[in-house]
């Protein structure tokens, strides 16, 4: 279920990228420093990644990294985990953003 949910979100926020046009996505850097001063309401309460140090992923990477050990749906888990920290997508692109060492949530073996 945990790869179902995190490949089907994957699946739809790339196909509105796509379907928006937006094969390119352009980053706006007073966005990203926007981010980084105050949070940005999106729905429900909920608020943007603060660029560059959030935990979010962090936090969310400690929580799923118990269930890579259970097989074999724990093996795909990881490997997707793993290829989403490296291939187009937002983690990627919010990686390559990230500054700080201790919200950092990929594993830099894996590349």
């Amino acid at each position: 279920m945990m790869v179902s949910i995190l490949v089907n979100t994957i699946k739809i926020y790339e196909s509105e990228n796509y379907l928006s046009k937006q094969d390119e996505i352009i980053l706006t850097k007073s966005r990203i420093i926007e981010t980084q001063s105050r949070l940005i309401p999106l729905f429900e309460g909920l608020s943007s990644f603060t660029v560059g140090t959030d935990d979010t992923l962090r936090n969310f990477a400690w929580r799923i990294k118990p269930f890579f050990s259970v097989s074999p749906s724990g093996i795909i888990l990881e490997e997707v985990w793993q290829r989403l920290q490296i291939k187009n997508t937002a983690f990627s692109r919010i990686r390559y953003l990230h500054t700080s060492n201790t919200t950092k949530w990929w594993n830099e073996d894996f590349n």
